[in-house]
């Protein structure tokens, strides 16, 4: 394992690599979304009962099967409780999520060294690190957000003028937005070590040349993720509907991608790490 972690590999090498450390180390890993989201995702669940949200959703008579599972619908008793839903998904999203990842990533260092670890110990481990990782965190989110804003305002614009124009610009801005993402994609892993918060200069340093490359991982990445959760998604849709237990179920399986997500997003940063020759 350490010989991988300590050069360059090739796309598939870091998807295997990925896989077979999930397979290794599943039940740490999974551990610790369970220990820090999962309580969220049971609380949102009570919430829902709570509300009038049926467990197992009802399918309408008068719509086929496959109406039933595309439809997107809210259950009407579920926006009674969306107030306390929002809180909920701001907690895990912005507090929860973070903490999880930085306890991921001090993880995957313990994989790499050969080091013997426990759930327990590597969420202490970020923990330590709360503040830094939380703001961090936070003006990322917060920067995102306006950029998207910012450069929306034009491709709509545009989208008056002509459809055509619309959709270039709308690819334009994808690019451009993917490319400063992903050249500060790395800042939450410089935070979680201890280097100074908000990790962005050092995340565009470390990134210097490795673009492209490190995009069309994302992207593979997110798809074979995405991929994951549209199954279950539609699957669950079908055998319980629109209920309780089919959200809790797309939550249980959102921090299952998650995992998949982080923990490659880790073996890509060790990666680069191998290219630079920083080892």
């Amino acid at each position: 394992m350490n010989e991988l972690f300590h050069r360059p590999k090739e796309l598939g090498e870091v998807l295997k690599l990925v896989f077979s450390i999930i397979k290794s180390h599943f039940s740490k890993l999974i551990g610790i979304y369970l220990v820090l989201v999962a309580p969220i995702y049971l609380l949102d669940a009570i919430i829902m009962g709570l509300t009038g949200v049926e467990l197992i959703g009802d399918q309408s008579l008068s719509a086929t099967w496959y109406e039933s599972i595309i439809s997107t619908s809210t259950p009407a008793p579920l926006q009674e409780g969306s107030v306390w839903l929002t809180i909920t998904g701001i907690i895990s999203g912005m507090v929860l999520l973070p903490i999880a990842y930085g306890a991921v990533f001090f993880a995957m260092s313990h994989i790499r060294n050969s080091e013997t670890y426990t759930t327990s110990s590597v969420i202490k481990q970020s923990l330590a690190r709360f503040w830094p990782i939380f703001g961090s965190h936070l003006l990322f989110f917060l920067i995102l957000s306006g950029l998207t804003f910012v450069f929306l305002i034009p491709v709509a614009m545009f989208g008056v003028i002509s459809p055509n124009i619309m959709i270039l610009s709308f690819i334009g801005f994808a690019i451009l937005v993917g490319y400063w993402i992903t050249r500060w994609s790395f800042y939450l892993i410089k935070v979680t070590l201890g280097e100074e918060a908000p990790g962005f200069s050092k995340s565009w340093d470390f990134t210097d040349d490795y673009v492209w490359p490190l995009m069309g991982f994302y992207i593979v990445i997110f798809l074979i993720t995405m991929l994951i959760n549209t199954v279950i998604e539609y699957l669950f849709g079908f055998l319980l509907g629109n209920g309780v237990l089919q959200m809790f179920v797309l939550n249980i399986t959102t921090l299952l991608t998650s995992l998949i997500f982080f923990v490659g997003y880790s073996v890509k940063y060790f990666d680069v790490k191998a290219r630079r020759g920083e080892w």
